[in-house]
């Protein structure tokens, strides 16, 4: 195995500087360089809020929703803590997590097909309300399809698309 030396360790950290917006310390020495950094990758976790709904093809609430939830919070250069549970939604879903990075939902019910939704603190669409380092997804909308239907690429508010033929 070919293990890294501290230059290119170095260099990595001042890229996660610069994805996250952070400035490169040009003085303090080592000390200095990873405080920055743990500052650039604790600006890479926010706080999310959202609310949504899930429904049939047909814009039918769904109760008995089994929901995956995935969720990665950065803690150090490309290294993430992942934190996984399962919900049952009955229609409506919220879902509040603080200091985290991205967030997946697989939404699954017997006789549909899954349905994924994802969401991330870097380069938010345009439909995520900020406010400082809480993002906000209204209206969300989750679309289950009946197995044996047809679908194609659909996009529903915040994030979502699939393609199904069977």
């Amino acid at each position: 195995m070919i293990r890294p030396d501290k230059q290119f360790w170095r260099l990595c950290g001042l890229a996660v500087m610069i994805m996250a917006g952070g400035a490169v310390p040009a003085e303090g020495g080592a000390a200095a360089r990873r405080a920055a950094i743990r500052k650039a990758v604790d600006r890479l976790n926010v706080d999310f809020v959202i609310r949504g709904q899930v429904v049939d093809q047909d814009g039918k609430p769904l109760d008995g929703v089994t929901v995956e939830v995935r969720r990665t919070r950065s803690v150090w250069m490309f290294r993430d803590k992942v934190f996984e549970e399962m919900r049952v939604v009955n229609g409506t879903f919220e879902f509040k997590y603080k200091d985290t990075q991205g967030i997946g939902l697989t939404f699954k019910h017997e006789g549909y097909h899954r349905s994924s939704l994802g969401f991330g603190s870097l380069e938010p669409p345009p439909e995520a309300h900020i406010e400082g380092e809480l993002h906000k997804y209204e209206q969300v909308t989750a679309v289950l399809q009946k197995i044996g239907e047809l679908t194609s690429l659909t996009k529903h508010r915040a994030v979502l698309s699939w393609t199904v033929f069977n």
